[in-house]
C-alpha cells in the first residue's frame, strides 16, 4: 500500500537489555498533511497492556519525519507488537507493523 501511495515507512529498532525503543519514521511528498495512528500491545505472564496515540504531521521538503519514540520493557516471556498507519484524510496510505522480540 505505502509504494504506490508514496509513502514510505520505517523504524529504526534499538535494544539495550530489556528496553527496547522503537522510532519510527514516514517519508512523503513535499506538501502533504496526513496523520498517524500507532498502538502498541504487549502481553506476557504479568498480563496485557497497550497504549494508542496519534497525530498530523505536515512534510516540508524531501526530509523524513520521525514521529513518536516508544519505549518497551519486555521480560523473558513477553511478546510486543507495534502498529503505525499513516493516513490521508481517512485513507490509509502506509501501514508497519513490528513484533518484538523478532
Amino acid at each position: 500500500m505505502a509504494a504506490s501511495s508514496g509513502v514510505r515507512l520505517w523504524a529504526e529498532v534499538t535494544r539495550d537489555g530489556n528496553r527496547w525503543t522503537v522510532v519510527p519514521h514516514v517519508a512523503a511528498d513535499a506538501g502533504r498533511a496526513l496523520r498517524y495512528e500507532m498502538s502498541t500491545s504487549k502481553e506476557g505472564p504479568s498480563g496485557r497492556s497497550s497504549t494508542r496515540q496519534g497525530g498530523h504531521l505536515a512534510l516540508q521538503g524531501d526530509s523524513d519525519r520521525s514521529l513518536a519514540t516508544v519505549q518497551i520493557e519486555l521480560g523473558a516471556h513477553d511478546h510486543c507488537e507495534v502498529v503505525l498507519r499513516v493516513l490521508d484524510g481517512d485513507v490509509p496510505v502506509g501501514d508497519l507493523s513490528l513484533q518484538l522480540p523478532d
